[in-house]
This record gives structure tokens, C-alpha cells and sequence, in this order.
């Protein structure tokens, strides 16, 4: 086996001709590079071009999530901890004190509102890339080059911000006290628009706050965020837009929607194997990113029915989170991965995935937990 480095990006395993390659990319200095080995040729510009390009989306990702390697939730730890200290007796209960208590979150929820739509941003430029890449039709160099590549991190990176999204849902729906206490400042907001004089507030305090509270809404505070997120990234990706022909690209594209099934049946596959293994709470977070890319398989199904539809996807997961399907996200947050995919028309449809069996586990698990 031959490896090598492309410009400090892009790690390339040869294997026998018959055999993918399997690429990964890390931002890292190596001593040698592709230049050194090879003469300079037109391929390989295309490929420097390539791993620059993912490199800086993923380091976008990486800024915006913190050391994602760790904790890629830990920027949800304020939302995660909302009024969780605070004394049944200095609880807030009249709707001024409750929006009081609120007024202090608003700063850090316009921050994760504006990560939010960065990291959709983002998703939707990585998913237009694989689908340039892995486009038979208009990339020339698909038979000859990307057709036995496999960008297997890039998926991963894709993954680990629906998984974002998807823990954003979580909490919002284990924090009753959040959206109380966000309804009532939207009451007083209410309140003082009505008489703005009063509360010396002028028309453009008024416009900038209003339009900031309905899109926190909206995006944050409604349990949707996974959903609303998946209909504008699948709206602005060139997955579902129709060509001349009528047809969608997404349909064309297979074999973009097979490396998509491709490394969620891998990475599947090795994490039910690495469950119950040293590094299994490095796995659980893993499998939450998985899960979550499996959800956006299910949107495309249910948004595009000629898409290419894979049973065994669906078998893998169910075999995956027999052996666990709850994932820790911060403090005693935790996600049920069934439950989330119950969500979807392919999981609904099936009679293997059996909703019950998983919750008596879950169960079982937590008491494991908290003892």
C-alpha cells in the first residue's frame, strides 16, 4: 500500500487498481507533499483545489463548534442549564419576572441563532461540492478520479451539524421552563410595542427587536429546528432543483446519493461494533452524528420519491440501536435516536423498528446511568 499527501490536505491510500481510494483531510503540515513525489499536473492542481476547499469549510465548522473532537454540543451548555440552579422558592412566576429572566438569554439565543444559520450555510456549500464532485453528467473527471474516491470526512462533517441541529431540538423540548419563560417575554415585548412611548422605545428598537424575536422563534424555540433547517437546505442545495428536463438532480445524481448510503452503512456497521468498547462515549456522539445524517437520507426520500431508496439503511440502524439508542448531549440532556427517527415516513413504514422494544431498553439504561 502506497500512501501519500496532497499540498497538506488531502491523505490518499492507494490500495490495488480494482480498489477505491479512501481519502481523508486534515489541516496539518506534512514533511512531505505531492509536489515532492510528483511532477506538478493538472490533476493534482484540481485536487489542491479540492482539499483547500474542504479544509476551510471544515475549519469553519470547527470555529464555529469549538473543539468539535471533544463536545460539539458544548456551546448548547447555556440553553442546556436555563433556570437549572435556581431554588424552587426564587422560581419566576409572574410573566414580568419570567420575561426578565429571559431578556438576560436573549444575547447568547441571537448568537445560537446566528451559528445556527452559519452552520446551515455551510452544510448546504459541503453538500453542493460532494454533488459537483460525484456528478457523472458534468463532471469529466468522475470515471476517471472520483469515482473510486471516497470523502468520507466530508460526510462527516455534514453529519456532525445535523447532529447540531438535532440537539438543539432536544433541549428546547427537555426545557418546560424555557418556553414558558419565553412566551412571556414575547407577551411583554407585546406589551410594549403597543405603547412604545411608555416604554421609550422608538419604531426601528421596535422593528429590530421584533424581527430578531420571530426568527428566534421560529428557528429555536418551536422543537422544528431540525426540520425547518432540512427544508432550507434542501431548498437552496442544487439536490432538488429541477433541470430542463424536468427531472431532479438529486434523482440523476446517484452517485452522489450512494456515497451518502455508503458511509452511513459503514460508519453504522463499525460503531455497532465499537459500542461497549473503551471509547464508547466517543461513540455514542459518533452515532447521534450518524442517526442524524440518516434523517436527512429520510428527508430526501420523503422530498423526491424517485430517489434512490436503500431498505438496508434502515436495518443497519435498528441492529445499531438495539445495543443503544440513548446519547448524552450536556448535563441530563439526553436524545432518544428512536424517537427521532421514528419521526420519518421510511421508519414509520417499517415493520422492524419496533419503538417500544427501544424505549424498555432506554429504560433500563437510565437506571443504569443514574445509579
Amino acid at each position: 500500500m502506497t500512501s501519500f499527501s496532497i499540498f497538506c490536505f488531502v491523505s490518499i491510500s492507494l490500495n490495488s487498481s480494482n480498489e477505491p481510494i479512501s481519502v481523508t483531510i486534515n489541516a496539518e503540515e506534512p514533511d512531505i507533499g505531492i509536489c515532492d513525489v510528483i511532477e506538478p499536473s493538472k490533476d493534482s492542481l484540481i485536487f489542491r483545489k479540492i482539499g483547500l476547499t474542504f479544509t476551510t469549510l471544515f475549519g469553519e465548522i470547527d470555529n464555529l463548534l469549538g473543539n468539535s473532537s471533544l463536545n460539539p454540543f458544548q456551546s448548547l451548555f447555556p440553553l442546556a442549564m436555563y433556570n437549572e440552579n435556581v431554588e424552587p422558592e426564587q422560581q419566576s412566576e409572574t410573566t414580568e419576572k419570567c420575561a426578565e429572566q429571559m431578556s438576560r438569554m436573549l444575547g447568547y439565543l441571537k448568537e445560537l441563532y446566528d451559528r445556527v444559520v452559519n452552520l446551515l450555510s455551510i452544510a448546504v456549500n459541503l453538500c453542493n461540492q460532494l454533488i459537483s464532485l460525484y456528478n457523472k453528467n458534468s463532471n469529466k473527471y468522475y470515471e476517471s478520479v472520483y469515482k473510486n474516491v471516497h470523502f468520507d470526512i466530508a460526510f462527516e462533517y455534514l453529519g456532525l451539524i445535523m447532529s447540531y441541529l438535532n440537539a438543539v431540538d432536544c433541549i428546547v423540548n427537555q426545557k418546560e421552563d424555557l418556553c414558558i419563560h419565553w412566551e412571556s417575554y414575547q407577551k411583554v415585548f407585546y406589551k410594549c410595542k403597543n405603547n412604545m412611548a411608555q416604554y421609550n422605545m422608538n419604531e426601528e428598537q421596535k422593528n429590530r427587536l421584533e424581527k430578531m424575536i420571530q426568527k428566534i422563534t421560529a428557528c429555536l424555540l418551536e422543537n422544528n429546528c431540525f426540520d425547518q433547517c432540512m427544508k432550507n437546505f434542501i431548498k437552496h442545495t442544487g439536490c432538488f432543483t429541477p433541470n430542463m428536463s424536468g427531472h431532479n438532480r438529486i434523482t440523476e445524481n446517484k452517485p452522489f446519493v450512494a456515497e451518502l448510503i455508503n458511509y452511513i452503512k459503514k460508519k453504522l456497521s463499525k460503531l455497532g461494533q465499537d459500542i461497549g468498547s473503551l471509547t464508547e462515549s466517543n461513540e455514542r456522539t459518533h452515532l447521534m452524528c450518524t442517526i442524524s445524517l440518516v434523517g436527512l437520507y429520510c428527508k430526501m426520500l420523503e422530498y423526491d420519491p424517485n430517489c434512490p431508496n436503500d431498505g438496508s439503511v434502515i436495518k443497519i440502524a435498528w441492529n445499531v440501536l438495539q445495543k443503544v439508542s440513548k446519547v448524552q448531549i450536556l448535563g441530563n440532556i439526553f436524545i432518544d435516536l428512536g424517537v427521532f427517527l421514528k419521526k420519518f415516513r421510511a421508519f414509520q413504514n417499517s415493520s422492524s423498528f419496533d419503538i417500544k422494544a427501544l424505549r424498555d431498553r432506554n429504560s433500563r439504561y437510565l437506571d443504569i446511568v443514574s445509579k
